[in-house]
C-alpha cells in the first residue's frame, strides 16, 4: 500500500496537467455516478443468493435494480451523461458487446474453472496455481506488439475470428483433463487461451467504437481507455 501512495503523490506532480479545454470543463454527473455505482448491489445480492436469506437476496436485487433503473433515467435527462444512451442504437456497438460478453463470460469461466481444477482436485498452493495460469498472460504482450500488426495487415475480422478459434481450441484441449494429468499437457491450453484474448478483445474494441465521434468536451467513449485497446486506438475515437 505504501508504494502505492509513493507513486500516486509522485505522479500528482510529475504527470502534466491537461490543457484546459475550449468552454471550459463539462458538468459532473454525479448522480448517475452514484446510482450506477449502487448497482453493483446486484453483483451482491447474486453473490450472496446461496447463504444469506430470501427475504435479504430479495431486497438487495430490488435495491439493485431499482438504482440501475434510475441511472438510465438521469443519463436520459442529464447534459453531460455518463453514458450516451443513444450509442446503443448502434448496432456494430450492440453487437460487438454482446460477442465481448460471451467471449469474456468463457474466459473468466475458464479460469474459473482452472483453479478450482488446480487448487481442489489437485491440491496445489495459490502461488504454484499462479505459475501454472501464467502462460495466460501472453495477451500483455501479444496485444500491443503482435495484435496491430495483424489487424493493418488482415484487417479486424480475420484476427477476431482467429482469436474465437483459438479460445474454442484450447477449451476443448482441456476438456478431458484428469486428475493425473502432467502439467505440459494443459500449457497448450493456457496459452492458446492467452493468445486468444489478446487478438479478440483490442479488435472487438475497434469494431464497436470505429465511427462514433465524441461530443465536445466529452472523453473519449469508454472501450477507448481500457488498457488493452489503448495499444490498437479505434480510428473513431479522437482526441
Amino acid at each position: 500500500m505504501v508504494p502505492a501512495l509513493l507513486v500516486l503523490i509522485a505522479g500528482l506532480r510529475l504527470v502534466p496537467r491537461d490543457p484546459v479545454r475550449a468552454g471550459g470543463r463539462p458538468p459532473v454527473d454525479l448522480a448517475g455516478a452514484l446510482t450506477v455505482t449502487g448497482a453493483v448491489l446486484l453483483v451482491l445480492g447474486v453473490e450472496q443468493a446461496a447463504h444469506a436469506p430470501v427475504l435479504r437476496t430479495a431486497a438487495v436485487l430490488t435495491a439493485g435494480v431499482a438504482l440501475l433503473a434510475a441511472f438510465v433515467v438521469i443519463e436520459r435527462r442529464s447534459a453531460a451523461p455518463l453514458v450516451r444512451l443513444g450509442l446503443l442504437r448502434s448496432w456494430p456497438l450492440v453487437r460487438a458487446n454482446v460477442m465481448g460478453l460471451l467471449f469474456t463470460a468463457g474466459f473468466f469461466g475458464f479460469q474459473f474453472v482452472a483453479v478450482l481444477y488446480f487448487q481442489e482436485l489437485r491440491g496445489w498452493s495459490a502461488e504454484r496455481t499462479s505459475y501454472a495460469m501464467l502462460a495466460m498472460g501472453a495477451d500483455a504482450v501479444l496485444a500491443p506488439v503482435l495484435t496491430p500488426r495483424l489487424v493493418r495487415r488482415f484487417g479486424h475480422a480475420r484476427v477476431i475470428v482467429a482469436g474465437l478459434l483459438c479460445a474454442g481450441l484450447g477449451y476443448a484441449l482441456f476438456l478431458p483433463v484428469g486428475a493425473d494429468w502432467p502439467y505440459p499437457a494443459m500449457f497448450p491450453s493456457m496459452l492458446l487461451v492467452g493468445v486468444a484474448f489478446a487478438l479478440v478483445y483490442g479488435p472487438l474494441t475497434i469494431v464497436a467504437t470505429d465511427g462514433i465521434a465524441n461530443p465536445p468536451n466529452r472523453a473519449w467513449p469508454a472501450a477507448c481507455c481500457t488498457p488493452r485497446s489503448s495499444s490498437v486506438r479505434p480510428s473513431g475515437c479522437r482526441r
